[in-house]
């Protein structure tokens, strides 16, 4: 094995792996918030120091079932439990 490819195979690793968050940004988009998410979210948060926008809607999914078409009421709603 000569000096130059022994260099060139650390190069090319961390070449590919800078590449990789450009590629995720290109593959996944944002998230969609599901109808009426938002607005239920905003109405039961007491304080906006609880929330932020990673948490601020449910994500409408074609494949997943939402928390609130399963449990019938957005987690943490007051007076609803949403175990047992």
């Amino acid at each position: 094995m000569t000096r130059l490819s022994s260099f060139g195979r650390p190069v090319r690793f961390y070449l590919c792996l800078a590449a990789l968050p450009i590629y995720a940004q290109t593959l996944y988009g944002p998230d969609t918030p599901e109808e009426g998410s938002v607005e239920a979210i905003a109405r039961f948060v007491t304080d906006p120091l609880f929330t932020n926008p990673w948490v601020a809607c449910v994500p409408a999914s074609a494949t997943v079932i939402s928390p609130p078409r399963y449990l019938k009421h957005i987690v943490g709603a007051p007076g609803e439990l949403s175990c047992g």
